[in-house]
């Protein structure tokens, strides 16, 4: 072996919540005991910029190990010691998260080398990392490692951007902001800002960038005068650690189609349940897939580091026609169902379209229950009348409070 061989250290340097650090030896070419001490400090503090806390994290080969992380991400630094400079090697990472893994191909040196690699996970759990490696060319021995670890909760404050729509906009709460294009409808509550105040130990800043009227192709042109969303969101420093999006309802035109609902009661014409209209608004649903897929992905790649979380849009309007307002008389039965069976298929599309781009989805459809818009007490929507008001048929300060509970409550469970 030449004297040739590898040894492997993890450590979790986002917030520094805990040093990871694999077995002595326990690689490529030998066998040893865990080890708690050795140079994962002071990797972390030069990569971090700050001292690294005392290792309580041990990753050992068979042991599950409870530890903190703030992306979640971890780092892994790999190294190898003695005189490698005649050898290639190739390592290959499964991060246990089902992904594809990554594969590096590195030459040795004098006295061996250091590299990095890093990874961010979509979520707490149970994680089984294995590190293969060959030799690719030299005289230089090979093997591999694993470990366990469970990612349990998130213990730095993390800053948050909220890109997308009306709904996240805070549309319909009032108390809209002076400082920005006047349309964007951007209200002190709105959910996301609600959240600082909800999890004050988590979140440390918020970046409001959604805009009402804002569709999917607005996350990469103007809305309202705005820059884009995207290029907004690249140019936040310091870079947003949660990213969420709401998007997708003004893509399918779901205003237009409460308007058309609603004027049958006017006018006795424009009845959404019988003129195709709603039907129309379905098909466009199937499609909607693909678009939102590819938005979650652009908004990765513009902040890569993020954990992004999609919130679908709560159910409007009353579970039972029972719970109807009896003043509410546009909305019949079947014109309640139909705009609710849309509702559901939207949150199922968008949904399916996380799962498809791997980012988080959190359900907010139970937020306004018993609350909802014709709800016979005390609703939570603004009232859908005939007029050009942006606010019709969105959530009030109190429905904005109901959706941030939810958010904060899947962000203490899940991120």
């Amino acid at each position: 072996m030449h004297g040739r061989r590898w040894r492997v250290w993890v450590v979790a340097l986002v917030a520094m919540a805990c040093a990871l650090l694999g077995p002595t030896g326990a690689s490529f070419a030998a066998t040893g005991t865990p080890s708690v001490n050795g140079p994962a400090g002071a990797r972390a503090g030069g990569s971090a910029g700050s001292p690294a806390p005392s290792a309580h994290c041990d990753l050992a080969d068979t042991l599950v190990t409870d530890c903190s992380s703030h992306n979640p991400q971890i780092t892994m630094s790999i190294y190898n010691f003695g005189d490698t400079s005649d050898c290639v090697f190739k390592i290959h990472m499964n991060w246990g998260d089902g992904g594809k893994g990554q594969d590096f191909t590195k030459k040795g040196g004098p006295d061996g080398i250091e590299f990095l690699a890093d990874h961010a996970y979509a979520d707490r759990g149970v994680y089984h990392l294995v590190l293969t490696g060959s030799v690719v060319s030299g005289p230089c021995g090979s093997g591999s490692a694993d470990y366990t670890f469970r990612l349990l909760s998130i213990t730095g404050k993390q800053h948050l951007a909220a890109l997308g729509d009306s709904y996240s906009s805070g549309e319909g709460a009032g108390t809209y902001d002076h400082t920005t294009p006047a349309d964007c409808h951007r209200s002190a509550e709105a959910w996301p800002r609600l959240l600082l105040r909800l999890s004050p130990k988590t979140l440390v800043s918020q970046q409001l960038l959604a805009c009402s009227g804002a569709t999917s192709a607005a996350l990469a042109g103007k809305v309202h005068g705005q820059p884009d969303q995207l290029t907004a969101l690249k140019a936040l420093r310091p870079r947003p650690d949660l990213v969420t999006l709401s998007m997708g309802g003004n893509d399918v035109g779901f205003s237009a189609v409460l308007a058309d609902c609603f004027l049958i009661y006017l006018h006795g014409h424009g009845d959404c349940d019988t003129d195709g209209v709603l039907a129309k608004a379905a098909t466009k649903i199937k499609a909607e897939r693909s678009v939102l897929a590819a938005d979650y992905a652009a908004v990765r790649r513009a902040d890569p580091d993020a954990t992004i979380l999609v919130v679908g849009y709560p159910r409007l309007f009353p579970a039972t026609q029972q719970q109807v307002d009896p003043g509410c008389h546009w909305l019949t039965n079947d014109k309640r169902t139909g705009l609710n069976a849309l509702a559901v298929q939207l949150d199922g599309v968008i949904r399916a379209a996380a799962a498809q781009a791997g980012v988080n989805y959190v359900d907010v459809s139970s937020a306004l229950a018993g609350h909802e818009a014709c709800a016979a007490h005390d609703s939570w929507v603004v009232p859908i009348h005939l007029s050009t008001s942006q606010e019709m048929g969105h959530p009030t300060a109190s429905g904005q409070s109901a959706i941030a509970r939810l958010v904060n409550a899947y962000i203490d469970q899940h991120v």
